[in-house]
């Protein structure tokens, strides 16, 4: 049988695409090519003109962040009374991330009990994120929470900005003095994509006069949310027990 000779034309055309899918590949294995497990916890100053001090920032970046060029969906997590940036690094949120193989990157901002922690956080400490780290800039891609006092802050935020968050999370929380009213007013204005969950412990003693107070107002007002209590009192063993949980809630649509 004779050998056949292939057009030229033909024999370029087949030569390209070997070398675009080889290109293809080889970029595939170097954009894969990172195999870090952990990712990492670092501590940044946010600017601010409207609080008395720079906002000391705890930023979980999950594995692999620095090598790619990824965008992540963030979640903002605010401590309770008394505590700082450290308390959520400190239950383990970073493990627990880790373990959902690092969707998405953790802000954690240091509250120092000033009523305007609330304009800081949305025209300060948010876009200050945006802008210095990659994330999704969207609110289907941003999610807020707290515990305790920082449970009462994420309700607040969460609620009086609905276009900023499409899930809420109260664990604990302490609903703030004044807005019991406020709930009725912002659940007229809520979104339906916006999702919620509460919780808290069964001998916890903010259970009767700010969790089950916050479940009332919302179920009056119609709004879609889930209120769990477990068993647990108002503590950090209670919120460790209930981290992963939480973070899966968060995360769920990422």
């Amino acid at each position: 049988m004779r050998n056949k000779i292939l057009n030229p034309l033909i024999a370029a055309s087949l030569l390209a695409t070997l070398l675009i899918f080889t290109t293809s590949e080889t970029q595939a294995v170097t954009n894969n090519s990172c195999r870090e497990m952990q990712g990492k916890v670092i501590e940044i100053e946010i600017p601010t003109t409207i609080l008395s001090e720079t906002i000391n920032t705890k930023v979980y970046l999950p594995a692999c962040y620095d090598s790619s060029d990824q965008r992540y969906p963030v979640l903002y997590l605010l401590h309770g009374m008394g505590n700082n940036a450290e308390q959520w690094v400190a239950l383990g949120a970073p493990s627990a991330a880790d373990e959902m193989s690092g969707r998405f990157i953790m802000v954690m901002p240091h509250d120092r009990l000033e009523t305007s922690f609330n304009a800081a956080f949305v025209n300060e400490i948010i876009p200050f994120i945006d802008e210095n780290f990659r994330t999704v800039d969207d609110r289907n891609y941003r999610a807020i929470g707290g515990l305790s006092y920082g449970g009462g802050w994420a309700i607040h935020i969460g609620l009086s900005h609905p276009e900023l968050f499409s899930r809420i999370g109260g664990h604990s929380p302490a609903l703030f003095y004044g807005d019991s009213p406020n709930l009725e007013v912002w659940a007229q204005n809520l979104l339906l994509c916006t999702l919620i969950s509460i919780d808290i412990g069964d001998s916890d003693t903010m259970l009767e006069d700010s969790a089950a107070p916050i479940d009332a107002l919302l179920t009056e007002a119609g709004v879609q949310h889930t209120f769990n209590i477990y068993a647990g009192g108002h503590s950090e063993d209670y919120w460790a027990t209930h981290l992963s949980e939480y973070l899966h809630f968060y995360a769920a649509s990422w």
